[in-house]
């Protein structure tokens, strides 16, 4: 009799324990899936608000063909929409280049190659650069100057060849709103960057 009470409670607590890690597992994969929606959402809703005020703007410009988001550290940054430059776009920037500073810069907030890519979620992946010398001292010194592509990929290149160019024309943006930093335009690959701080 002892020994059959014994078999019982002992199916009994691998009953229980079964259930128990079965509860944890699904609890940590509804964490997990409600983690990336979040990420998701948070992506589409910059997607959206850009467009939505970039357009107020440039009201000609077509989809955006690219979206990254790059940290500097901590919680600073940059997420950047980039857009086919049209003509009418174009003259319509230029205008304001030209009665703001016409400022032209060196760099802007850009990409370079990748040298390895990691899955993040569904619709984003990490891209991993050859960071600059100049920040080997840096604690996050690998992952310098990496970055979060969400969306397609598919001009990837194209965009890489328009952060090459050496000389970009930069207007600021007028949005009172801190998020809104600058535009900028890489004229031989025909690209408008609309460059927003992270936060």
């Amino acid at each position: 009799m002892l020994r059959i009470l014994k078999y019982a409670l002992i199916f009994l607590i691998s009953i229980v324990s079964s259930f128990a890690l079965l509860v944890v597992g699904i609890t940590m994969y509804l964490y997990i899936i409600g983690y990336f929606k979040f990420v998701e959402e948070q992506y589409q809703e910059k997607w959206d608000r850009s467009v939505h005020i970039d357009r107020q703007y440039f009201p000609n410009l077509f989809e955006p063909i690219f979206y990254f988001t790059r940290r500097d550290g901590g919680d600073s940054g940059a997420w950047v929409m980039v857009y086919p430059l049209d003509t009418k776009t174009k003259q319509a920037f230029l205008k304001q280049w030209q009665a703001s500073e016409a400022k032209t810069s060196q760099s802007i907030e850009c990409i370079k190659p990748t040298i390895k890519k990691r899955w993040r979620t569904r619709h984003s992946n990490i891209h991993y650069v050859q960071p600059s010398e100049m920040y080997r001292d840096h604690r996050d010194f690998k992952n310098h100057d990496s970055f979060i592509v969400f969306g397609s990929e598919k001009q990837i290149k194209t965009v890489e060849q328009g952060c090459m160019e050496t000389a970009f024309k930069v207007i600021p943006k007028q949005e009172k709103d801190s998020y809104y930093q600058y535009w900028a335009i890489a004229e031989q690959q025909n690209l408008l960057f609309s460059v927003n701080e992270l936060k």
